[in-house]
């Protein structure tokens, strides 16, 4: 068996999307991720992704790559590339989570987002902070 990883990164829309939109892209993300065995999660709140991808090196560097030529995503910064024992999110081919301005954990998540670039690579424990609490079942009521 291959071994895992999960990449962690973060962007900003060029445009705004609408939970339709959103719904839409995770649809596609969904059935993608599905054939290279990926799982994660993809966070918006405020034109900002956030997105956690599971599975083998060479399928979360193809999608990820994929982003990087994405003309709807810029400022893209690689948060976190690692080994992993087990998958976070081994339930969804892609979870999907919209943070709206009602949701606790949107100013953690924006001010996280909103850092310097620079210090946002160098500390990837805000990072994990996020992963952990989505996997966390308290949060997991906002995937869907």
């Amino acid at each position: 068996m291959s071994e895992l990883y999960h990449l962690i990164y973060k962007s900003q829309a060029k445009m705004p999307f609408n939970t339709s939109q959103l719904t839409q892209l995770a649809k596609i993300a969904r059935f993608k991720n599905f054939t290279q065995q990926v799982s994660g999660l993809l966070i918006y709140s405020g034109q900002e992704f956030f997105q956690i991808l599971e599975g083998r090196l060479d399928s979360i560097e193809s999608i990820y790559n994929s982003i990087l030529n994405d003309k709807r995503h810029k400022d893209i910064v690689l948060l976190v590339k690692e080994p992993i024992t087990n998958r976070t999110f081994w339930r969804w081919n892609m979870g999907l989570t919209i943070i709206d301005d009602n949701t606790d954990i949107r100013t953690q998540l924006i001010e996280y987002m909103q850092n310097d670039i620079e210090l946002a690579k160098a500390n990837k424990d805000d990072a994990r902070f996020i992963l952990q609490a989505f996997s966390n079942k308290i949060f997991q009521q906002y995937i869907y």
